[in-house]
């Protein structure tokens, strides 16, 4: 049997939050996509996953260098332009954090692709973030090309990729997404804002 007290904590909990949900949408917080799960009585503050998109749980050392996170990712090859110099550390500790590989169907610019994300409720992940995902899941650039980009360097983005093709090589390198990224092998870095 249920007893008044707990009744009454649940009720203040949902008044609560419809009260934070009011005050978000005044001052045009609340996203439209945000509104939309609250009313299909879905938590509007979680990211939306799709079944395209694949959730992976990455632990990010913050205190390691650039260097030493791609010594750790053994890459075959990787861009001389991804080092400590042009990429600095942010942060300190290690996060346990969760990662969304996003991909959509259709090509977008740089630009739509963070405004999606945005929309989505989650961030770009940066390079310490990619560099995290291709030593703990190094499979997974093999299946696409995995972008961060919340870390740029002279208009370029750190991507890890894997040449099936070609000797299975993992490979780590920049990009420059001169005419957008095409509607088919990207997967786009990204970290729901909620954990940041």
């Amino acid at each position: 049997m249920v007893k008044q007290g707990q009744v009454d904590d649940v009720l203040g909990n949902v008044l609560g939050m419809l009260a934070d949900l009011s005050k978000k949408l005044q001052n045009r917080i609340l996203l439209p996509s945000q509104l939309e799960r609250f009313l299909k009585e879905k938590n509007p503050f979680d990211s939306i996953v799709t079944d395209k998109d694949k959730v992976l749980d990455v632990a990010v050392n913050r205190d390691r260098s650039i260097a030493d996170g791609i010594a750790a990712g053994k890459y075959y090859s990787k861009h001389p332009d991804i080092n400590d110099k042009n990429f600095p550390c942010t942060g300190s500790g290690t996060e346990l954090i969760k990662i969304i590989l996003v991909h959509f169907d259709k090509s977008m610019s740089t630009g739509d692709v963070l405004k999606e994300l945005g929309e989505r409720n989650l961030r770009p992940a940066d390079l310490q973030e990619l560099l995290a995902v291709g030593e703990q899941y190094p499979e997974e650039q093999r299946t696409c090309g995995i972008v961060a980009l919340a870390s740029e360097w002279d208009k370029e983005f750190p991507f890890l990729t894997g040449e099936t093709w070609i000797h299975g090589h993992r490979n780590l390198s920049l990009i420059y997404p001169e005419n957008g990224w095409h509607s088919f092998g990207w997967g786009f870095a990204a970290v729901p804002k909620y954990q940041c």
